[in-house]
């Protein structure tokens, strides 16, 4: 795919792939985060639980998914994943508007 030649849609599919791989990555580094730091996790949770009055089933559902580094991870996935997607799609759309309107850019010819 030449870059003068990309479509908006191009730029938002390569955006929004961008957004994928980095929501992969933010998962792979939370998972090697809560391997390291996983006590303090637990510890913050108790500083928080004594702070506020929380609702005990609340308290136990916190500790039940921070000693669980499959929700943790999965957690952190879907969440950057939503977000990447749909920030990185549009960066990649408006990229794409950016460069197809410089001048010298090359005009497309119409799709049929």
């Amino acid at each position: 795919m030449c870059i003068r030649d990309s479509s908006n849609r191009d730029g938002f599919i390569v955006g929004a792939l961008a957004g994928v791989i980095g929501a992969i990555v933010i998962a792979v580094g939370t998972g090697i985060l809560w391997y390291f730091f996983n006590e303090n996790y637990l510890g913050e949770l108790n500083n928080i639980t004594r702070m506020g009055e929380l609702d005990p089933e609340m308290i136990t559902m916190m500790a039940e998914i921070v000693n669980n580094p499959v929700l943790v991870v999965l957690g952190a996935f879907v969440v950057y994943l939503i977000l990447n997607f749909v920030m990185a799609g549009f960066g990649g759309f408006i990229g794409a508007t950016v460069i197809n309107r410089r001048e010298g850019a090359v005009p497309k010819e119409p799709r049929d």
